[in-house]
C-alpha cells in the first residue's frame, strides 16, 4: 500500500469518526413538584410533558455568513504561510534538491486547511467545539483529496481545493 492511499485512508476514518451521532442525543426531561393538596400532607409529582419543555432548544447564537467567509479567507492565509516557514525548518536536516521545497509545500497544505477551518469558525462566532473539529477534519480530508487527486493527474483538481474547503466550512459552521 502506497503512502497516498494511507494518508487518504486515514484522513477518511478520522473525518467518519468525528460525524456527530444524533441517536445518542436525548431531549431533557422535566419533573416538577405539584402543588401540595393532599390532606396527608404527601407531595404528589407530576412529569411535565408539555409541548414547551419537549421542543424546547438552545438559544441559537447568530450566525455570521461574511465573518465566516473572510475569517476562512484569512486563517488559510495565514496558515499557508506559516506552515510554509515550519516546514521549510523542519527540513533542515533534508537531503537532496527537492527535498525542503516539498516539505514545505506539505506543511503549507496543512497549514491553509487548519487555519481556514479555525477562521472560519472564529469569524462565525460560534462557540461549539464540535463545528471546529469537524470543520478542521473536513478540510484536512478535502486537501487530501485534492491532492490525490492531482497526482492522478487532476491537475485542475488542487486549485478548486480551498474553495471547496471553504464552502465546507462555511456550511458546517452555519447549522
Amino acid at each position: 500500500m502506497r503512502a497516498s492511499d494511507v494518508i487518504a485512508l486515514v484522513g477518511l476514518l478520522i473525518t467518519l469518526a468525528a460525524l456527530p451521532a444524533g441517536a445518542q442525543q436525548l431531549a431533557p426531561a422535566a419533573v416538577r413538584a405539584a402543588d401540595n393538596t393532599t390532606s396527608v400532607g404527601a407531595s404528589s409529582f407530576s412529569a411535565d410533558t408539555t409541548a414547551s419543555s419537549r421542543n424546547s432548544a438552545p438559544a441559537q447564537e447568530p450566525f455570521h455568513g461574511a465573518r465566516t467567509a473572510v475569517g476562512g479567507l484569512i486563517g488559510g492565509g495565514g496558515g499557508l504561510v506559516a506552515g510554509f516557514v515550519i516546514g521549510g525548518q523542519l527540513a533542515s536536516g533534508c537531503h537532496g534538491d527537492l527535498c525542503r521545497p516539498l516539505q514545505a509545500a506539505f506543511a503549507g497544505m496543512v497549514g491553509e486547511s487548519l487555519g481556514l477551518a479555525i477562521g472560519a469558525h472564529l469569524g462565525s462566532g460560534s462557540t461549539s467545539g464540535d463545528r471546529l473539529i469537524l470543520s478542521s477534519l473536513t478540510s484536512v480530508g478535502i486537501m487530501t483529496g485534492g491532492v490525490l487527486a492531482s497526482l492522478a493527474g487532476g491537475v485542475v483538481v488542487l486549485p478548486l481545493t480551498p474553495v471547496l474547503q471553504l464552502a465546507a466550512a462555511y456550511a458546517i459552521e452555519s447549522h
